[in-house]
Order: C-alpha cells, then structure tokens, then sequence
C-alpha cells in the first residue's frame, strides 16, 4: 500500500497521473498471426458472456485509439510502424480503461487495464477473461497488483481496491486541488490529477 501512496503523491507534486488504482499489467506472445487471430477472436467470444463491447482495431487506428498501446507495439517490436499490428478493444465497464488486446507483427503483445474503479467483480472477470485465453499463447505473464490472480481471494482483493479508496480520499482531502478519477478520451483513467504547477 506504501507503494501506491508514493505513486499518488509524486503524480500530485509533478503534476502527472499515477498508476495508483489496482491495475493488471499482461504480456505475452501468439505462435504466429493464425494463433493471434484465434485468440482475439476467443477473447471476443468471452467478451460478449459477459456483455462486454469488443471490437477489431489494426494499423494506424491504434495510435489514433491508443498512444500507450501504440508505445508497446513500437517497443516490442522496435519500430513505429503498426501496419502489421491488429487486435480487439473490450470494454469491461464504464470505470474500467478498455482491454487492449493488441499484437504486433512478430505476434507479441503488452498492456495494461485499470480495473480501480469498476470494482472487484469486473476485476475478476478480467483475470478470468486472460486465464481462459492462457493455453493459446505460447506464452502469457500476468501481474496482478490485486493480487487476485495469485490467490483467488476475492475478499484480499476487495480490501486491496478499497485500500487504494481511501488513500485517494484522504489526498483528495488534503489537496483541495487534487481532483480524480478522470477518465481520458482514449479510456484510459487518471487517479488524481493536480491543476497545481
């Protein structure tokens, strides 16, 4: 919990967003563009049990729908061209970033999604989501800052979420110009934010 604290408080002082919010950070590469194709395809299949929005995205229109997905690809695949890039972006929840499940040519890919504050269960479902599509990858790491993909303890990780809460809320009280959270254009979520130069 220190850690998210520090996070916060660093974002407020230099005026950038944190990554405070309980967040889940994915990497993992697809045998070939048959393999990426099954696997957005399944994680669209999953997407709609849960009535979730999932829709395609490729080239160029990932820079334009997302500068941080557009970042991965051109580090994963050491270039900045996207034309071979493609992949889905699911909606879990209208207080959780979008799922950007994008791969780049060489059939690699890498992102996150806040989860923060569209509560534990939309969390879970996520997880669950990226468990299922684990045996198409030929590889698939997850970091859960939750902690939920590890333990499976779903009250652990309703504390965790509400722990962040209130870190929050007390900076926010602290900080009349503290503000958050603040969902950008892209989907993405800034926790707190500070109008203060």
């Amino acid at each position: 919990m220190r850690y998210f604290a520090a996070l916060a408080f660093a974002a407020l002082a230099l005026s950038q967003p944190a990554h405070a919010g309980i967040t889940i950070h994915f990497k993992g590469s697809a045998a070939d563009a048959s393999a990426a194709n099954e696997i957005t395809e399944r994680a669209c299949a999953l997407a709609q049990l849960n009535q979730w929005p999932c829709a395609p995205v490729s080239g160029e229109d990932i820079r334009r729908t997302d500068g941080i997905t557009a970042k991965f690809i051109a580090e994963n695949e050491k270039s900045a061209d996207l034309s071979g890039a493609k992949g889905v972006v699911i909606k879990p929840h209208e207080m959780s970033e979008p799922l950007y499940l994008v791969f780049g040519s060489s059939g690699r890919t890498q992102n996150f999604i806040k989860t923060q504050f569209a509560g534990a269960e939309t969390h879970i479902k996520v997880v669950e989501l990226l468990e299922a599509l684990k045996p198409l990858f030929v590889s698939l790491e997850l970091e859960d800052e939750g902690g939920y993909a590890k333990t499976k303890d779903k009250d652990r990780l309703a504390r965790e979420m509400e722990g962040v809460t209130v870190m929050m809320e007390k900076i926010k009280r602290d900080r009349a110009d503290a503000q958050g959270p603040i969902k950008r254009p892209d989907g993405r979520i800034l926790d707190l934010v500070s109008n203060k130069r």
